[in-house]
């Protein structure tokens, strides 16, 4: 069972009494050591503390055995707090200040504590004194490598990963950070997991929402015990768990194999969308992406409308046979419902890569038609996940663009300022394809600017997804023209 500082704190002079050791010749010091044992049940960072540190220092020097111990660590403990509180709570000059109170230069603050704490890695004093090593260790690693949080424990431990968890939500790539801080959710062959209709970086962004919330648990508990790091975190600790138990996140949705999504590797970025539609020959399935909250004490998924992940509901589709880009009548009901259920969502379009291009153009013209906002463009990752690219549909041939790509059946054209590049098809062991590679080249010569794609109605659906999703691997000007 582990102790907290407070209880090592009171219980290490009647330690001392009862452990073999060189007696203190000094019976002043042993008095001196158990007033300040009792004086640091809380922390003062106006100078109480400081003066404490002080004062143990002294202890030190007049002092041996089992009396020296102690007081060599209750100095590194309070000290290596103080570093930590001065990190939690923004202030820079409280190091400086502790530094002095223990006479070394604040430069070297850190590496002295740490030798400190190595030399005290033992008996009744190993658990905290690992505690207290490794939280400096994290501190100074300014916590850029997320991974390493998993190594620590105790309440500093957790004092820190709620903090970087709260830190990561509402960022850009939240999603990103939340899953370098934490493990996945679902059991391999687990085949009822909630959590396995997201990717697996989604998964493990569920996963570190879960173990903050049972780290900050944690700590509400022992805060109930008084304890002095605690104490003088109290503001932070709050704040903290008032932002993580009020924040949703809504993780990368996954997609089965089976569903035949065209892939797209690492390009593009992460979905995010608030509803997903999967086009194939036979039909619209769609869904619902839940968030994920902390409610009740639980990580729950929720979701205002349905069927939300993992369910799929399907909208009849029938071709009706036009060659005209337009949308298809019997489809704006069923959208228009769907639309309805969650106004202004964002959208994210998938498709099976044999459906031809004319049939997604007409789906996504009916989407615009049914009120909802222009999907994105969706395509599977690597590891199941949906990846992203967002785009600007326009109408007919007058949407000139600095960059303009034009997908026919033979290869693409690619123009740039009048200046017009043919990129054939090509053939290989694994036989006639769209050399994607020599696109990517060409776009990557012209930069960023906005760019136009076109293309033939015939050309399967994953041909242009692939000339998307190199023309623009990461989020940029791109208008997909149907005509």
């Amino acid at each position: 069972m582990r102790m907290h500082v407070r209880a090592v704190i009171y219980l290490l002079p009647a330690l001392a009494l009862a452990l073999p050791s060189v007696a203190s010749a000094d019976a002043a010091a042993r008095r001196e050591l158990r007033a300040i044992a009792n004086e640091l049940h809380r922390y003062d960072v106006g100078g109480g503390t400081q003066d404490l540190l002080r004062r143990l220092t002294d202890v030190i020097a007049r002092s041996e055995g089992a009396d020296s111990r102690e007081a060599r660590f209750l100095r590194a403990v309070a000290a290596s707090d103080m570093v930590l509180i001065s990190h939690g709570q923004g202030r820079s000059r409280l190091r400086a200040d502790v530094a002095g109170a223990l006479g070394v230069e604040a430069d070297r603050l850190v590496p002295f504590l740490q030798q400190e704490l190595a030399s005290l890695d033992m008996g009744v004093y190993a658990d905290v004194a690992g505690d207290c090593a490794w939280a400096l260790e994290a501190v100074e690693r300014r916590l850029d490598d997320p991974r390493f949080l998993h190594d620590g424990s105790g309440e500093r431990r957790d004092v820190l990963y709620v903090n970087a968890v709260v830190d990561a939500l509402g960022q850009p790539d939240e999603t990103a950070q939340l899953s370098a801080l934490g493990e996945t959710v679902c059991a391999e062959g687990e085949a009822d997991c909630a959590a396995s209709a997201f990717s697996e970086s989604g998964q493990r962004a569920i996963g570190a929402l879960r173990e903050a919330n049972a780290a900050l648990s944690r700590l509400e508990r022992i805060s109930e015990t008084g304890e002095p790091l605690l104490a003088s975190l109290a503001a932070l600790v709050a704040v903290d768990g008032a932002v993580l138990r009020s924040s949703a996140i809504r993780p990368t949705p996954s997609v089965p194999l089976e569903m035949g999504v065209h892939g797209v590797g690492s390009r593009g970025t992460e979905a995010s969308s608030d509803v997903v539609f999967v086009v194939d020959a036979s039909g619209i399935r769609y869904s619902h992406v839940p968030t994920v909250r902390i409610a009740r004490g639980e990580v729950v998924l929720e979701a205002t409308a349905s069927p939300a992940l993992p369910a799929w509901g399907s909208i009849p589709f029938r071709d009706d046979g036009r060659a005209a880009v337009m949308p298809y009548d019997a489809l704006i009901a069923p959208l228009e419902a769907v639309s309805r259920e969650v106004p202004g969502a964002r959208v994210g379009l998938a498709a099976s890569s044999g459906v031809p291009s004319i049939q997604i153009s007409r789906v996504l013209l009916s989407m615009v038609r049914a009120g909802m906002s222009g999907p994105a463009l969706l395509g599977r990752g690597q590891s199941g996940e949906l990846r992203s690219l967002p785009v600007e549909l326009r109408m007919g041939d007058d949407q000139s663009q600095p960059v303009e790509l034009f997908v026919r059946m033979g290869g693409y054209t690619l123009e740039r300022r009048g200046r017009s590049l043919d990129i054939p098809r090509v053939r290989d062991e694994a036989g006639l394809h769209f050399d994607v590679a020599a696109l990517e080249r060409a776009a990557r010569d012209h930069g960023d600017s906005p760019a136009a794609l076109r293309y033939m109605g015939v050309v399967e659906w994953g041909v242009v997804l692939d000339a998307a999703f190199h023309l623009r691997s990461e989020p940029g000007d791109l208008h997909l023209v149907l005509y």
